[in-house]
C-alpha cells in the first residue's frame, strides 16, 4: 500500500477509500480542507513518523482482506451446504 499512497494527496486517499478517514483522524490530520497534502508533507508538519501513518493505513487493507477471505469461506459453505 505504501507505494500507492506516497504520491497522492490525504483528500485523494480518503476519496479511494473513506475506511482511511478513521486513521487520519486519529492522528488528528485534516483529510478535508487540509486534503491536498501528500502523506510526507503531513506528517512533517504535524511530527509523525510517515511508516506509523503508513503502517496504519496498511491494517485497514489486511482487514479488508481477511474479511473478504473470510466471508468467501463462509459462502462456500453455504453454497455447498445448499447443493448437498
Amino acid at each position: 500500500m505504501q507505494n500507492r499512497i506516497n504520491n497522492k494527496t490525504i483528500g485523494k486517499i480518503v476519496r479511494d477509500d473513506y475506511r482511511t478517514a478513521e486513521v487520519f483522524k486519529k492522528f488528528n490530520i485534516d483529510f478535508c480542507c487540509g486534503g491536498k497534502k501528500t502523506i510526507e508533507e503531513v506528517c512533517s508538519t504535524n511530527n509523525i513518523s510517515v511508516e506509523q501513518l503508513t503502517n496504519a493505513l496498511s491494517e485497514i487493507e489486511k482487514n479488508s482482506i481477511l474479511i473478504k477471505n473470510k466471508i468467501s469461506r463462509i459462502g462456500s459453505r453455504i453454497f455447498w451446504r445448499t447443493i448437498l
